[in-house]
């Protein structure tokens, strides 16, 4: 999996293009709508009593939320192929959040997914600091799922990363992405549950 993705990471700063200003965005356009829907994508709209045990899971495993509402929009991954999407408005005490989750069949769709987003986003390649929205920004590249986490306010990386853990995802994650508001981006891969910072400089 390491070769994997180690190639794919070549692959980007090799085909990356030379240095350009990139203003911060909102989340309709970091994200682009899409008309396309695979029919392999889990669609269905959850139900009032189906919402209950979501919210249940999400504070039951440390993520508190008093509500939740269920986002019925196609964006950018969906165009490749998830077999599975979870798309929230979550709202507690002291921050709003929406919460996307696509989970994929291999580590080759999500890194393919992931690559091509940045190079939609214009973004320099992977480690570059950078710019991508005006709100809270957070990432989570795994072995089969990404996750995008937009907040009103900051977001506990690390209360999130041990959710995700807590629910079964491998702690290791390829790359967490952080983005505090109005600010630029910070990049991490993970050893042993341990996030540690890592940067490339602009060519």
């Amino acid at each position: 999996m390491k070769a994997i993705v180690s190639l794919l990471l070549l692959f980007v700063l090799v085909t990356s293009c030379g240095e350009q200003e990139t203003s911060a965005l909102g989340l309709d356009e970091i994200m682009p709508k899409s008309a396309y829907m695979h029919e392999n994508v889990a669609a269905e709209v959850p139900t009032t009593d189906s919402i209950s045990p979501i919210i249940a899971r999400f504070n039951r495993n440390g993520i508190y939320i008093d509500t939740l509402t269920v986002i019925d929009v196609n964006l950018f991954p969906d165009r490749f192929s998830p077999v599975n999407v979870e798309k929230y408005d979550m709202v507690s005490s002291n921050n709003r959040l929406k919460y996307y989750n696509w989970s994929f069949d291999d580590s080759i769709s999500v890194m393919n997914m992931f690559f091509n987003w940045l190079d939609v986003l214009g973004q320099e390649g992977v480690g570059v600091s950078s710019s991508i929205q005006k709100d809270y920004l957070y990432i989570l590249v795994g072995d089969t799922n990404l996750i995008f986490i937009d907040g009103s306010d900051s977001i506990d990386a690390l209360q999130w990363v041990s959710y995700h853990t807590s629910i079964g995802h491998n702690e290791n994650w390829n790359y967490l992405i952080e983005q505090p508001a109005g600010g630029t981006t910070k990049w991490y891969q993970f050893a042993n549950g341990e996030k540690q910072e890592f940067k490339l400089e602009r060519q």
